[in-house]
């Protein structure tokens, strides 16, 4: 009997120990396992093989969502031609303009500087633009060169000498009494064309549009 009594007390502190130890190679047994990935997004679960053998992790193949497409070149945009032109007797578009005749001199005078918007006289690049509620007769002296003239107005050459470089138009009267119209441009009245004297040059042309008038009392060409 005591013999009995004394294995049960040995078997109470050993048994609690090797429930332990199994404990502890049970959870480093299933930290080691894989886990099992599921396809319909289901929370996976561990599944230890009965050898111990790890479980292959099984991985769904991915579809890509875009597909690649070729790049094409853009298109060459197409600009229209900036140079006004006349068809018919008329201006077929509106001039650009980087300089244009407000009077504020007072006067009718080209080469007030205070005639034109800028404040400044016009240069050998600019395009030049008159058309105010005044209509004024405006007077050109002295030396001009310019890109281009487009005028509403009427304008005298009195002793100037005006070089225009790109095609040009004047709707209202156009005078030249003396000096010189030269220059590459094209010059088109389609007004009134008045060559009382002074001269053309230059490889440009000036010629008058249908429905216009040119009078010719003087000068030489």
């Amino acid at each position: 009997m005591a013999k009995l009594s004394s294995s049960l007390r040995t078997s109470r502190y050993w048994l609690p120990l090797l429930l332990l130890i199994g404990v502890l190679i049970l959870v480093a047994a299933m930290a080691g396992a894989p886990v099992a990935a599921t396809e319909d997004g289901a929370t996976p679960t561990v599944e230890p093989t009965p050898s111990g053998e790890p479980i292959p992790l099984h991985t769904p193949s991915v579809t890509p969502i875009l597909s690649a497409t070729a790049l094409s070149e853009p298109s060459p945009v197409e600009t229209p031609d900036r140079t006004p032109t006349q068809a018919s007797g008329s201006a077929a578009g509106s001039p650009v303009c980087t300089i244009s005749w407000d009077g504020g001199a007072g006067n009718s005078s080209w080469s007030s500087p205070l005639n034109w918007n800028t404040d400044a006289l016009p240069g050998a690049t600019d395009d030049v633009c008159l058309d105010i509620a005044a209509n004024p007769t405006v007077t050109l002296s002295g030396t001009i060169s310019i890109n281009s003239l487009h005028s509403q107005e009427a304008l005298t050459l009195s002793g100037a000498n005006l070089s225009i470089a790109a095609a040009s138009e004047v709707t209202g009267t156009f005078t030249l009494s003396s000096g010189t119209l030269g220059g590459t441009g094209t010059l088109t009245v389609t007004g009134t064309l008045n060559w009382t004297g002074g001269t053309m040059s230059g490889t440009g042309t000036t010629s008058v549009a249908s429905g216009g008038v040119l009078t010719i009392s003087g000068g030489s060409g």
